[in-house]
């Protein structure tokens, strides 16, 4: 085993250890509520590592490691597929006012502007690695490994995090989308999940709350806007390293070992007492 493999190791052991640790994150994980609907199998995405529900198209956009960016619709059937660089491509998100989507790139540490219609890689947003003296980005760590957009334009990313040196975070940044801004992405907050691994977001505006996967401790976490821990749950699935949700509440959890899965989930049951319920699963 490489160090680099056991260093690895060393952090999915510690975050499963945090996961289960109600210091950590101040709540521990319930099932959730939910039934498979089906394995959609994307043939030609060998590592899917994001998803994104994109509104005004009614269909998926799932990236992979390897640079592939593929857009199917909600039953599975690839409608384009391709390769649009030669990098590892870990998030992907759709701007709800624009239509535009943004990729996540680890590695490089940037966010990528794609147009949906034409796969065109737009303009790209390196991110800051320091901020007033402190590291969020460790250069050669895990670096960012989702991304998610907030109705006021700002983006959630993750650093994935390895250990205390690497810690997992969210940050909410600004970037210059318009020609009006000027200079380059401003960090407006993190905040500390208390768990390791962090592989997928996914912003719920009608809640404004933040979904937080942990792939190795296989743990879905709602927390505020802010960074307040709200639920935790056990989540199904393996390697989950995206998350979507489509127009009628259907949550898609995009597999690195292979493979998008679809689930139908209880939201009502899952958030209880949270407002916002009724607007999941359409108002059911």
């Amino acid at each position: 085993m490489s160090a680099h493999t056991l260093a690895f190791v060393l952090a999915a052991l510690l975050s499963a250890l945090q996961a289960g640790c109600p210091g950590r994150a101040g709540f521990d994980p319930g099932p959730l509520p939910h039934r498979v609907v089906g394995l959609l199998p994307l043939e030609g995405v060998p590592e899917p590592s994001g998803i994104a529900f994109h509104p005004g198209r009614g269909t998926l956009f799932v990236v992979d490691d390897g640079g592939i960016l593929c857009e199917l619709d909600t039953g599975g059937r690839v409608l384009r597929r391709e390769r649009i660089r030669r990098a590892d491509f870990e998030g992907v998100t759709v701007d709800p006012a624009t239509g535009l989507l943004y990729i996540a790139i680890e590695g490089e540490d940037s966010i990528l502007e794609v147009d949906p219609a034409s796969f065109r890689a737009m303009r790209e947003f390196p991110l800051p690695r320091i901020v007033a003296g402190k590291t969020l980005l460790k250069e050669g760590g895990q670096g960012i490994e989702a991304v998610t957009i907030t109705p006021d334009g700002t983006f959630l990313v993750t650093n994935q995090g390895t250990g205390a040196d690497d810690p997992g975070i969210v940050m909410e940044l600004e970037l210059p989308l318009r020609a009006e801004d000027a200079g380059s992405v401003r960090v407006v907050r993190t905040f500390d999940p208390g768990v390791l691994d962090l592989s997928a977001l996914l912003y719920l505006a009608d809640r404004d709350l933040v979904l937080v996967v942990s792939d190795s401790a296989n743990r879905l976490m709602a927390f505020s806007r802010a960074g307040a821990p709200l639920r935790s749950w056990t989540l199904p699935g393996r390697d989950q390293e995206g998350i979507a949700l489509d127009a009628d509440g259907n949550l898609y959890i995009a597999q690195d070992s292979g493979g998008v899965l679809k689930i139908a989930v209880d939201w009502p049951r899952a958030f209880g007492s949270l407002p916002g319920t009724d607007s999941l699963n359409g108002g059911k």
